[in-house]
């Protein structure tokens, strides 16, 4: 048995007999006795603690003018390793070779190399990555992996190519302008960032005509590029490139001691609909080319932006954005030629930025009758005696109606009525402004009339006489 079992077993022993010896055995000595089976357990399987390095990949991240870049990243499924020591050694065209290496820790896994040498065109023909890994109880795992950085496939040992393929790089470029006097603008710092990877390139600034340049770029990779320079805005502050050529920045003062420009506000967008009011009809329809404007009421000016008009559309809907979001209070006002609008103005705002959908407006064009309103007829029947010279209510008397124009489209003929014991009769449900005829019947009685009416009537009365 080795030496560390003997150990863990002697301390489970030494925990046993503390506890025991006063008779039980406490929840400390459990746990402690627990602890070192754990620990007897882990030594008698130091040889098999699963220690292995996996997936390793390099890749050249940056070419520079007297070194190169490189990111290698490795994996593994072990939690037992406590560090990496990662070396790469790289061959260069020429026959000479570099190698650099790091110490990471377990949780690490992938580490940027800067190996020095030049460019012109002895640039990296192979890259080796080797990963050793190392953890509990001195176990470790070590695994290599080369690569033919020309062509990006693995290769074996001692094979590589002596006349590489130049490797595609695209260089920037640029001239930085201030915008208020159209001079160069000397001293603005460029930063430049692989999006995606942890690599910087190193700054440049603008020279005295306000240019600068920078090369070594990946083809394939894109860069974020953002410049400063102190008591200027530059505008904009960052650009990204995937592809050789110009980038243009401008800036202007901004003054010593004088907040950074405020960013812009936060806006809400607004709509609603506009109908028409059919008198006639008794219905509303859109309205479709009438123009909203708008305005602020309670504002500075520049406190608060104030969009432009906007038309509405065929379905009378329409919507506008860019209204500033707070305590403001904006007015939509709208306009029509030939319309009328009992309110041509709403006011609305929005402290969340939350649309407003309900701004709406109802209009009404001149002339338009006004929508007739249901009414109702009654009268009395009375039946004359030529033999005694008077006249008696007619009870059982039909009244029926009908239309004087059949066309009146959708006005409504009421059913017909009976007279009462007092002769009385009375109809409700027709249709105002339309003209209608009331005719009046009973067996073995002579009515010589018929009546008219267009309107509420109270005493559409009929005579009635012996055949």
């Amino acid at each position: 048995m080795k030496t560390q079992q003997i150990f863990f077993l002697i301390c489970v022993g030494l925990v046993a007999w503390l506890g025991f010896s006063h008779g039980r055995m406490t929840n400390e000595s459990v746990m402690a006795a627990s602890v070192a089976a754990t620990g007897v357990a882990v030594a008698a399987a130091a040889e098999g603690c699963p220690i292995s390095v996996q997936a390793i990949s390099i890749e050249r991240v940056e070419i520079g003018t007297v070194s190169e870049t490189f990111l290698v990243k490795w994996a593994t499924p072990s939690v037992c390793v406590t560090s990496f020591r990662v070396t790469l050694n790289i061959r260069r065209a020429d026959g000479s070779t570099r190698d650099e290496t790091q110490n990471f820790a377990g949780s690490a896994r992938q580490g940027l190399f800067k190996l020095l040498g030049k460019r012109d065109d002895k640039l990296t023909t192979r890259a080796t990555a080797t990963v050793n890994a190392s953890g509990l109880l001195a176990a470790k795992a070590t695994q290599s992996k080369a690569l033919n950085i020309v062509t990006g496939a693995p290769v074996g040992p001692g094979t590589g190519s002596n006349n590489p393929t130049p490797v595609p790089t695209f260089s920037l470029r640029g001239q930085i302008l201030n915008s208020q006097t159209g001079g160069p603008l000397a001293g603005v710092t460029l930063e430049f960032e692989t999006v995606g990877s942890p690599l910087r390139k190193s700054s440049v600034e603008t020279n005295n005509q306000g240019r600068w340049t920078q090369d070594g770029f990946l083809v394939g990779k894109q860069v974020r590029i953002t410049a400063s320079k102190r008591f200027f805005v530059i505008e904009p502050a960052t650009r990204t490139a995937s592809e050789g050529g110009v980038v243009q920045f401008s800036g202007r003062p901004n003054e010593i001691g004088a907040p950074a420009p405020t960013p812009a506000a936060a806006t809400f967008s607004a709509g609603g609909q506009a109908k028409v009011d059919n008198l006639s009809q008794g219905t509303q329809t859109p309205l479709p080319g009438a123009t909203i404007s708008f305005k602020v009421l309670n504002a500075k000016p520049g406190q608060a932006n104030v969009p432009g008009p906007v038309t509405t559309g065929k379905d009378g809907k329409w919507s506008q954005s860019g209204f500033t979001v707070g305590s403001f209070t904006y007015q939509a006002t709208i306009t029509k030629s030939g319309v009328t609008f009992g309110f041509s103005t709403a006011n609305f705002g929005s402290s969340t930025g939350a649309t407003v959908g309900d701004v709406g407006f109802l209009g009404t064009i001149p002339g338009t009758p006004a929508p007739a309103q249901p009414f109702a007829a009654s009268g009395t029947v009375n039946f004359f005696s030529s033999s005694q010279g008077t006249a008696t209510p007619l009870a059982g008397a039909t009244i029926t109606f009908r239309l004087k124009n059949p066309n009146a489209g959708a006005a409504n003929v009421p059913g017909s009525v009976t007279t009462q014991s007092n002769g009385n009769w009375s109809q409700s449900g027709f249709t105002g402004g339309v003209l209608y005829i009331a005719t009046c019947t009973k067996t073995g009685v002579f009515f010589g009339d018929v009546r008219e009416f267009n309107g509420p009537i109270q005493a559409l009365d009929f005579l009635g006489k012996s055949k």
